[in-house]
């Protein structure tokens, strides 16, 4: 990576990550969040300038509420859970094989817990809000 490169975070709804789920990974269905690593398939889209992206990671908005409410727990951390999610992907973690799902969901707990002590999660999004 480089000091310019960019990392685009994408907030979707139902319909689009579906589609998103379907069209590149064959899937069925909305999902939480996908991730597009340009850094392992040496692919880089054209920004217009010589930054380059990395990847970009769509979050499902709708996903992220309904689980959310599931959960107990507001939907600024469940989006962040998934911001962590996709960049973990860009770091090699992978959720296929199920050791490699208990490394993601440790590692998870771990930033998740660092970011916790510093921050506070739930104020970070509102989705009522205009322009989120």
């Amino acid at each position: 990576m480089l000091p310019d490169d960019g990392l685009s975070i994408i907030f979707v709804d139902e319909i689009t990550i579906a589609k998103l789920n379907a069209d590149y990974l064959n899937h069925n269905g909305p999902t939480d969040v996908i991730t597009f690593d340009y850094l392992s398939e040496k692919v880089f889209p054209d920004t217009g300038n010589d930054d380059r992206t990395i990847g970009e990671i769509y979050i499902c908005c709708d996903m992220a509420e309904n689980v959310a409410k599931q959960h107990n727990h507001g939907i600024s951390t469940e989006i962040v859970l998934y911001i962590v999610h996709g960049m973990l992907h860009l770091c090699g973690y992978d959720d296929v094989k199920e050791t490699d799902i208990n490394k993601m969901r440790s590692k998870e707990k771990e930033i998740l817990s660092i970011l916790n002590d510093n921050f506070e999660l739930n104020d970070l999004f509102d989705l009522n809000a205009t322009g989120v």
